[in-house]
C-alpha cells in the first residue's frame, strides 16, 4: 500500500504488532544505517511497552531501537542517538514522547528526521490533541524540509553500478558508503540504501518511496481539520470490527466496519450496577469484592483525588472486614478460604518504575484504581490483561468508555466491564452506550444485587467512612500547620531582616550625629581661635 493509513481498532487487538511487524521485516534489509522509524506516543508507560515489543522482534535482526522519554539525561539520549565521530544518527527507530523529540530536534546536532521513511502516531486521537510546542507542525517540517546538499544533489538515468550517480562514494562492491546522503524528492527517501533487491534492479533505482504515516487509536477522529493538519497522502482509513453472530459465522460488511466510530470486541462482557444513590455506590464495590469475590480487576473513576480516597476506604475496610470474618469463625483456621483483598492505586504522579512495580508483579493485587489519564498510559504486555474493568464513576464520554474497558478482553481473552451507575444516572448512561457497536444481539445486561447482599456490610461501611473522614480532616489539620509554621517562620525571618536593618541605620544614624556634632565643634573651636586672633591684634 503506497498511502498513508488510517487505522481504528478496538484496544488489545494487535495494534502495536500491525505496525512493529512490517517496520522490523522491511528495515531489517537495510545497508545503512539511518533514522527511518519513528513512533510517537502520549506516555512513557506507553513508550516502554512498544520498546519491549519491538526489542523482541529485533533480537536476531541488526537494527538499533531506543526510546526517548526523558527518563535519563538529555546528554545520555544525544550519546545514544548521534555518533560522536561521524555526527550521524545511529539509530534505526526511535520511539518518543512528543515533547521530548522536539527538545532533540531544537538541540541534538545531527539528529535529523530527512531520512524517515515510517512515522507511526499512536493514540492519534489524544496526541492531536497536545499542542506542546506545536510539535506536530514541528515534526512535519522536519520530514519535508530539504537540505541545500539535497537540493544540488543530481540523479542521472545511468545505473548506479554505470558510475553514473553523482554525489555518492562507493566501496570495492560498488555499493554507496556510508557517508552518502540519501537523496529526497517530494519528501520522500530513495530506497537505493535500503535493500539489495532494489540495488539490482536498475528500473527501481530512480523510484522514491514517500514518508508513510500511519495513525492508530481505538477511537480515531474522523475531525477534518485535525485530519487536514497531519499531510496525508492518499489516505485510507481501516475500521478494525470483528462481530462474531449467533451461528457464529463473522461479519465483515464493509460499511459496518467504515461507519463505526466506536467498536468493542466480542470477547468483552459487559455489565450495569444500578444504585439508589452515590452512597450505595462503595456497598455495589464491596459486594463485587467480597461476595462475588472477583479478583485481578482494574477500576477506574474519573479523578485522582477519588482514586486514593476509594483505595484508602476499601484498604480501611477490607481491614475491618476481615477482623469480623475472623472473630465469627472463631480465629480462622490456616486453610481457611477467605483471602483479604488486597488494593492499590496507581496515578500519574508515581514513578514508572513503580508502576511497572504494581503491575508485573508475580501476585497482582484484587484491585487496581486508578483515574482515566492512566487509562491508556497503562503499561500492559502481551501476557498481562485484567480479568475485569470496573467503571466505579462513570465515563463522560462513550471514547472513554472504549478506552477504558479495553484494559480487558485483550488479544482475545474473556473479559467483563462492571460499571456502578447511580439511578439518575441510568437513562443516560444507556443512551450514550447506544453508541457504540457490539453487533447483533450483544448490550449491556443488568447485574442486580439485593438489599440483603449489602446489608452485611452496613455497619463496618460507616466505620470505615468515619474513619476515613478522620484521616482526611487530620492531613488537612496537618497540611494547614505546617502552611500556617512556614508563614510564621517566613514572618520571623522577616522579623530578623527588620531589626538588622534597623540596626544597621541606628548606627548609621549615631555615626552622622556623632559626626555632626564633632564638625560643630571643630567650627566654635575655629570660631573661639578666631576671635583670639582679632583680640592679640588689637
Amino acid at each position: 500500500m503506497t498511502g498513508d493509513l488510517c487505522v481504528s481498532a478496538p484496544t488489545g487487538s494487535g495494534k502495536t504488532l500491525a505496525y512493529v511487524l512490517p517496520i522490523v521485516e522491511t528495515l531489517s534489509k537495510r545497508i545503512i544505517q539511518r533514522l527511518r522509524a519513528l513512533i510517537i506516543l502520549p506516555t512513557r508507560d506507553l513508550v516502554a511497552q512498544v520498546k519491549e515489543t519491538f526489542n523482541y522482534f529485533t533480537q536476531k535482526a541488526n537494527l538499533k531501537v531506543i526510546a526517548i522519554t526523558g527518563s535519563i539525561s538529555f546528554a545520555n539520549e544525544q550519546s545514544q542517538l548521534i555518533d560522536e565521530k561521524t555526527g550521524n544518527c545511529k539509530v534505526d527507530i526511535v520511539i518518543a514522547t512528543p515533547g521530548r523529540l522536539i527538545d532533540h530536534l531544537n538541540g541534538t546536532p545531527g539528529f535529523t528526521l530527512s531520512h524517515l521513511r515510517y512515522l507511526i502516531i499512536d493514540e492519534a486521537d489524544r496526541l492531536l490533541n497536545q499542542h506542546y510546542q506545536d510539535w506536530l507542525n514541528q515534526v512535519l517540517n522536519c520530514i519535508n524540509s530539504k537540505s541545500e546538499e539535497d537540493n544540488t544533489t543530481i540523479i542521472s538515468n545511468t545505473s548506479l553500478f554505470k558510475g553514473g550517480f553523482s554525489g555518492f562514494n562507493f566501496n570495492k562492491y560498488g555499493l554507496p558508503e556510508h557517508s552518502a546522503k540519501t537523496f529526497r524528492k517530494n519528501n520522500a527517501n530513495l530506497v537505493t540504501d535500503m535493500d539489495y533487491d532494489y540495488l539490482s534492479n536498475e528500473n527501481k533505482l530512480n523510484h522514491c518511496t514517500p514518508v508513510q504515516k500511519l495513525l492508530f487509536s481505538a477511537t480515531l477522529t474522523r475531525n477534518p481539520a485535525k485530519i487536514a493538519s497531519l499531510q496525508l497522502f492518499n489516505p485510507t482509513y481501516i475500521s478494525v470490527s470483528t462481530i462474531v453472530s449467533n451461528d457464529g459465522s463473522v461479519n465483515t460488511n464493509e460499511e459496518t466496519l467504515i461507519d463505526t466510530e466506536y467498536v468493542i470486541p466480542p470477547e468483552l462482557h459487559e455489565f450495569m450496577m444500578v444504585c439508589k444513590d452515590s452512597g450505595q455506590k462503595p456497598l455495589a464495590l464491596f459486594h463485587l469484592l467480597f461476595n462475588i469475590k472477583i479478583k485481578n480487576a482494574l477500576c477506574f473513576t474519573n479523578s485522582r483525588e477519588s482514586a486514593h480516597r476509594l483505595g484508602r476506604l476499601i484498604d480501611i475496610f477490607s481491614k475491618l472486614w476481615e477482623k469480623k470474618i475472623k472473630s465469627e469463625e472463631d480465629g480462622m483456621e490456616e486453610d481457611s478460604e477467605f483471602k483479604p483483598v488486597v488494593t492499590a492505586v496507581i496515578s500519574s504522579e508515581m514513578p514508572l518504575a513503580a508502576r511497572r512495580k504494581i503491575l508485573h508483579s508475580s501476585t497482582l493485587p484484587t484491585i487496581i484504581i486508578c483515574s482515566d489519564i492512566m487509562a491508556r498510559g497503562l503499561d500492559l504486555s502481551n501476557d498481562l490483561s485484567f480479568d475485569y474493568v470496573i467503571n466505579y464513576e462513570i465515563p463522560n464520554r462513550p471514547k472513554t468508555y472504549v478506552h477504558r474497558v479495553g484494559r480487558t478482553a485483550r488479544a482475545g481473552r474473556e473479559g467483563e466491564a462492571i460499571s456502578i451507575v447511580e439511578k439518575r444516572e441510568a437513562k443516560w448512561f444507556k443512551d450514550t452506550m447506544s453508541r457504540i457497536d457490539r453487533g447483533e444481539n450483544r448490550k449491556v445486561k443488568k447485574r442486580n444485587f439485593k438489599d440483603k447482599d449489602i446489608s452485611p456490610f452496613y455497619e463496618l461501611y460507616n466505620e470505615a467512612l468515619k474513619e476515613l473522614r478522620e484521616e482526611v480532616y487530620q492531613k488537612k489539620f496537618n497540611k494547614k500547620s505546617e502552611k500556617n509554621q512556614k508563614q510564621e517562620e517566613e514572618e520571623e525571618e522577616e522579623e530578623k531582616d527588620y531589626d538588622a536593618n534597623s540596626s544597621s541605620e541606628d548606627e548609621s544614624s549615631d555615626n552622622d550625629s556623632s559626626s555632626d556634632s564633632s564638625n560643630s565643634s571643630d567650627e566654635s573651636s575655629s570660631s573661639s581661635d578666631s576671635e583670639d586672633d582679632e583680640n592679640d591684634s588689637e
